[in-house]
C-alpha cells in the first residue's frame, strides 16, 4: 500500500510539472482561470491507474463465489426446481434446470470478479489466467504423482479412522434426464468454480502473502474441507496441492480445470452415470478452449 501511494505521489508531481510546462509552452501565466482550466485539462490527460488487487480482496472474492455456489444450489435446484411445473417432456424440464444453474454460476463468477476488482487493477493472471506453459509434461507428471499418493492419502484416511462418508452421487438406475443434470453440476460446473476460486482467487490470495507452498496447503485444506466428508479431507487435500503446482507450473488454472473435470466425468460415469458425462466433458472442453482463446487476446 505504501509503495503504491509513494508511486501515485511521485505520478501527480510528474503530472504537475507536465501541467507547469504546458502552461509556459502556451504562453498562459501560472495563475488565473485560464491557467487553471488548463492545468487541470492537462492534470488528466495522465490518470493514476487503480492499485493492484490486495491479498484479501481475492480471498474474500474466494469465499464469496463458494458462497454464491451454494447459493445457487439452495435457488435453482431446491426452490425453482420445485416451483417450477411439471410438463412432459421431462427431459426439457430437467435441462431448463441445468441451464438455469449454469447461468446462475456464470453470474456468480461475474459478481467475485467485481468484488475482487472493483476499484483495482483487474488482472486474468491474478486469477490464475496466465498464458499457458509446459502443458504436457505437466499433466504427465500430475497423473503419476496422483497415482502414487492417493493409495498413501487413502492408507491415512483408514488409519485414522476418517474413512467414512463419499462424495459420489448414486445415479445407478436412474433416468437419463437425472444422470444428466448431474453430470452437468460435476463436470462442468464444479470444475470451474472450484477451480475459481480455490486455484485461482484463494491460492493467488495466500501465495502473494505467504509464499506458494502456504496458498498450496491452505487452498487445498479449503477445498477438501468445502466438501463436508471426512474420507476426501486428506486425498482432496493433496489433490488440492497438485492442482496449485498445476497451475505454478503452467501458469493459467485452465490445465487444472481440464483434470478435475476428466477426474469428475470418471467418477460420475463408475457411479452410474454410464455415457451421460461424455457430452458434458465435450461442453467442458469447449468452454476451456474459449476461455483459453480470450485470455490470449487481453494485453499483458
Amino acid at each position: 500500500m505504501a509503495d503504491w501511494l509513494g508511486s501515485g505521489l511521485q505520478s501527480r508531481v510528474h503530472r504537475f510539472d507536465s501541467g507547469r510546462r504546458l502552461l509556459r509552452i502556451h504562453g498562459l501565466p501560472p495563475g488565473g482561470s485560464d491557467s487553471l482550466r488548463f492545468a487541470l485539462e492537462a492534470l488528466t490527460l495522465f490518470p493514476v491507474d487503480p492499485p493492484p488487487a490486495s491479498w484479501r480482496r481475492l480471498a474474500l472474492a474466494a469465499l464469496a463465489l463458494t458462497v454464491f455456489d451454494i447459493f445457487a444450489a439452495v435457488l435453482v435446484l431446491g426452490i425453482f426446481a420445485a416451483l417450477l411445473p411439471r410438463f412432459d417432456p421431462l427431459w426439457l424440464r430437467s435441462m431448463i434446470v441445468a441451464a438455469a444453474y449454469v447461468l446462475t454460476n456464470a453470474c456468480a463468477l461475474i459478481a467475485a470478479y467485481q468484488i475482487a476488482f472493483s476499484g483495482r487493477k483487474a488482472s486474468l493472471e491474478a486469477v490464475g489466467l496466465g498464458p499457458l506453459r509446459k502443458v504436457p509434461s505437466t499433466v504427465v507428471i500430475y497423473i503419476v504423482a496422483l497415482v502414487i499418493l492417493t493409495p498413501i492419502g487413502v492408507a491415512i484416511t483408514r488409519a485414522i479412522g476418517l474413512d467414512h462418508g463419499t462424495t459420489s452421487i448414486d445415479t445407478d438406475n436412474r433416468p437419463l434426464r437425472y444422470r444428466m443434470v448431474i453430470a452437468i453440476l460435476a463436470v462442468l460446473v464444479a470444475p470451474w468454480i472450484e477451480e475459481v476460486a480455490m486455484r485461482g482467487l484463494l491460492l493467488g490470495a495466500i501465495w502473494s502473502r505467504y509464499g506458494f507452498w502456504a496458498g498450496a496447503v491452505a487452498s487445498g485444506l479449503a477445498w477438501a474441507s468445502i466438501h463436508l466428508t471426512p474420507s476426501v479431507l486428506i486425498i482432496f487435500t493433496v489433490e488440492g496441492v497438485l492442482l496449485a503446482w498445476v497451475r505454478r507450473r503452467t501458469g493459467s488454472i485452465l490445465p487444472g480445470v481440464g483434470l478435475h473435470g476428466a477426474q469428475n466425468t470418471l467418477a460420475t460415469a463408475i457411479s452410474g452415470g454410464g455415457l451421460a458425462p461424455i457430452p458434458v466433458a465435450g461442453l467442458l472442453l469447449a468452454t476451456l478452449v474459449t476461455a483459453q482463446r480470450y485470455t490470449r487476446t487481453i494485453p499483458a
